[in-house]
């Protein structure tokens, strides 16, 4: 039986040139779930773009699975590499060549000169652009050279694919670089390991650039390798086990054609520790700014604060992980939920979990609670999953200090993700979305400098750009420190 090795969401939730220059699309005119863009297109009228790309994929943007459905980002999209891999819908309605079907394409290239006219460009190849036209209205469309688009950002899906690994030809037996290729689910990686035979010991590769990574050892390296993979934001994992047999410059390794090779789900490791009451919710407050909820349902006191990595500067808020320990008499070995609701600046730059004393000790076995937690600090797995709060609704808590022409809430209990990408603010009577800012932690702000005109609606984009609308969930007469509950959640 072949296994083949690709990213499998932790979730279920799907987030699923020139004329004159064009504005970009009133956000008032865009569907639910979408974002406004500009896009033009290079290379042949039915080509795959340009070979390579600063990416790195060579040749094969023209083959399935890439199929020429390719683009070239602007630098928000491209991100520097990090960019690389990922998948979008991109549609067109505003041009009479334009079908309103959806195209999906993979981020294979930089264009860095893309965001003179709009943050979110895509240059695409021409296939990809004549992919949004109307049947036989390919070529009209491409005529048009800049047009509006709308765009989302979507799971990759390469049914039957393998994780493919490029050797770069600069690579040798004391320095290694790989291209990694082909990464369903979440698209993105944020880290990338190799393990030699025999080895306990996982090097940190480093990105090169694009889609390759490099370790530069510095002695031989003793192949076969194993690879571990994981994702930028979900912290979803994977090991190729002996995918690369040997180095060989410019070959290509998959776990599909290498007889011994094999995956591994995988939880990643970490530290926990507890801080506040045994059966308590750590200490109420916190650097996310949930206060006295975190002892209440949902939450229900299973929180943590979580090192930097974990908290990400307060983008961490909000985010579910499950927990397990093994290394220790007392421990069940069962996950146990929670979620970062504050943070742990002490912790150290890996992996820590600083638990409340009832998530701790709801780690352990029948009546072992206290004995867990007398241990202190241990050795933890943990794996990022979706939260889930069932018949809960987001709620929007409005800071003491907002006022007339300052306006800031606390978002809480999200669905899915958990984290927040994008929080927009709609006021009465208004078509225009005003971007709000991250206060801290949880809360998000919005300086107007004058008058805020009551309702107001708010939109949160998560960061799979998965998109709700709170209509009008702030009424007029709102007063600072008070709650109001939306009837939508991801």
């Amino acid at each position: 039986m072949s296994i083949f090795l690709s990213f499998k969401r932790w979730h279920k939730i799907l987030l699923s040139t020139f004329n004159d220059e064009p504005a970009i699309a009133n956000l008032k005119t865009l569907e639910k779930d979408w974002s406004p863009a500009l896009a033009t297109w290079y290379g042949p009228a039915q080509g795959d773009g340009s070979e390579g790309g600063a990416c790195g994929y060579g040749s094969s943007v023209g083959e399935p699975p890439f199929s020429s459905m390719i683009s070239a980002g602007s630098p928000l999209l491209y991100d520097s590499g990090k960019g690389c891999g990922l998948c979008y819908e991109v549609k067109c309605t505003g041009n009479n060549g334009c079908s309103g079907n959806p195209a999906r394409v993979v981020i294979t290239d930089a264009c860095p000169g893309c965001d003179s006219d709009a943050e979110y460009h895509f240059d695409l190849s021409g296939s990809a652009f004549g992919a949004m036209a109307v049947s036989g209205q390919d070529e009209k469309l491409r005529n048009a050279g800049k047009i509006n688009i709308q765009y989302r950002r979507v799971e990759c899906s390469y049914p039957g694919v393998s994780i493919a690994f490029r050797v770069d030809s600069g690579s040798n037996d004391e320095y290694f670089a790989i291209l990694i290729e082909y990464e369903g689910g979440d698209g993105d990686l944020g880290k990338v390991e190799l393990k030699e035979e025999d080895s306990g010991a996982w090097y940190s590769m480093e990105r090169s650039w694009g889609a390759v990574w490099k370790l530069d050892k510095g002695s031989p390296l003793n192949a076969p390798f194993s690879i571990r993979l994981t994702t930028l934001k979900s912290h979803s994992t994977i090991v190729a086990n002996n995918v690369i047999p040997k180095v060989v410059p410019s070959s290509c390794f998959n776990t599909k054609n290498i007889f011994n090779a094999s995956i591994d789900s995988y939880w990643s490791s970490a530290v926990a520790t507890w801080y506040g009451p045994s059966n308590g919710d750590g200490s109420e407050g916190g650097a996310c700014g949930y206060g006295r909820t975190v002892g209440e349902p949902p939450f229900s006191s299973m929180i943590a604060a979580g090192s930097p990595p974990l908290f990400e500067s307060g983008k961490g808020c909000g985010s579910c992980f499950e927990v397990k320990c093994t290394g220790n008499k007392a421990c069940s070995g069962n996950p146990v939920r929670v979620v970062i609701t504050d943070e742990c600046p002490g912790c150290g730059s890996d992996a820590h979990f600083d638990l409340s004393g009832a998530a701790f000790g709801a780690m352990a076995g029948p009546g072992e609670a206290d004995q867990l937690r007398n241990a202190g600090r241990i050795a933890v797995q943990y794996n990022r999953v979706a939260c889930e709060y069932p018949r809960t609704s987001i709620v929007f808590h409005v800071d003491s200090g907002s006022n007339q022409d300052y306006f800031a809430v606390m978002v809480e209990y999200e669905d899915g993700d958990g984290e927040l990408e994008r929080v927009e603010l709609k006021e009465d009577f208004s078509n225009s979305w005003e971007a709000m800012q991250q206060s801290w932690g949880a809360i998000w702000k919005y300086n107007k400098g004058s008058q805020l005109k009551a309702p107001f609606s708010i939109r949160l984009t998560n960061f799979k750009f998965k998109t709700v609308v709170a209509t009008n969930v702030i009424p007029a007469g709102w007063t600072p420190g008070q709650t109001y509950i939306s009837n939508v959640n991801f």
